[in-house]
Formats: structure tokens, sequence, C-alpha cells
């Protein structure tokens, strides 16, 4: 079997954003996509996405599907940081960390091409767009996960009307998140009372 290594709040903190009992199974877990020098971790639950990414010296391809149930059995050990992911023919796969190993089988599915939703948002039109403050709030929480409790500014989403905002923060290159949109015919209209009436000066 072939083996890459992680950090164990990555996958933790993608999980975060993975849909839980969706009827579209083949998001109910993290997926693992292997490429020539390269491996990301992503997850959807249609609404929000989130990609952590780094290098790698395999040059091996291909993508698993990590059930939730799999990754809910890690329990973190302060002084283990990393994971390790076995894999092989897609039938059996394992999360091994310290003296402990969790054997599972991947999701048979095609998780969705998640690129797709970078690329619309690659070019933003700038145009007003509403979010779930809920969906703002579960990044920030990935984020602090993922990489410590260090201080970290608000996300920044690139708006993009009625299509897919991107979601990064400053000199963080190994992490990259998309949110979709509230569909809302709310216009920017202040009430009334805001709008003080000036007074002629005598």
């Amino acid at each position: 079997m072939n083996e890459i290594s992680f950090p164990i709040a990555w996958l933790k903190a993608a999980q975060i954003m993975a849909a839980k009992i969706d009827i579209l199974y083949y998001i109910n877990g993290v997926c693992i996509e292997i490429m020539p020098k390269e491996f990301r971790i992503v997850a959807t639950d249609g609404h929000k996405l989130i990609i952590f990414r780094t290098e790698t010296a395999s040059e091996h391809t291909g993508k698993f599907i990590i059930p939730n149930e799999a990754i809910d059995a890690i329990k973190r050990k302060p002084k283990i940081t990393n994971i390790n992911f076995h894999y092989g023919d897609g039938v059996k796969c394992s999360l091994e960390y310290g003296a402990l190993e969790i054997c599972f089988k991947p999701i048979d599915g095609r998780f969705p091409d998640y690129q797709q939703a970078v690329e619309a948002g690659l070019v933003p039109s700038k145009e007003v767009a509403h979010y779930n403050p809920e969906y703002v709030a579960q990044f920030q929480k990935a984020v602090k996960l993922a990489y410590g409790n260090r201080s970290f500014n608000c996300p920044t989403i690139w708006p993009n009307g009625d299509k897919s905002g991107l979601v990064t923060y400053r000199n963080l290159d190994s992490f990259l998140g998309v949110i979709m949109p509230m569909r809302t015919s709310d216009e920017c209209r202040a009430p009334a009372w805001a709008h003080t009436e000036k007074k002629p000066r005598s």
C-alpha cells in the first residue's frame, strides 16, 4: 500500500464543511485527492467548500472519500500532529496515528467536480452578494482548528453576485474556500428614521 502524511487538524477541519447525512452520500465525508507532486483535502456540503493543499514527492494519483465515521473515530492526541493515510486499490484504506490504526472502506461514489466552483469565482464580478453568517463563522472555526489558535484576520470573501465566491485569508496559501450566496431580494435600504433631516442654518 502507498502512504501519505498530513496534519490531523486539516482532516478534522475539513470535516466541519462536509455533509453529514445528505442524500448525496458521496459528500458525507472528506475527499483525499492525490496528484503528481501534490495532494488536496476537500470537503463540501453543497453550500460551502473547503480545500487544504500541499506539495508532496508522490507521483501517484487517486481520489478516496473518507467516510465521516472513520474521521469521528480519530481522537486527537496533543503529542501527535500528523496522520498517515494508507491507500491502495481503493477497496481498503486506513488512517494510522501513533499506535492506532483505523481501517475503512472509502465511500463508493464520485466526488463533485469542485474545480468548477473554484474557477467560477476566480474572476469575481464584484456584484453585491449575501452570505449566510453561520457559514462564514464555520470557515473561521475550520481555519483556527487547522492552523492553531493563532490570530487570524476575518476571511476575505470575493463578491460575485449570484455565483460562487472564493474565501481566502491573507498569507495562507494552503487554504481555499468557496461559499454560495443566499438568494434574497433584499435591497440595500436603510430605515426611514436613519435619514436625519438637515435643518437650515439660521
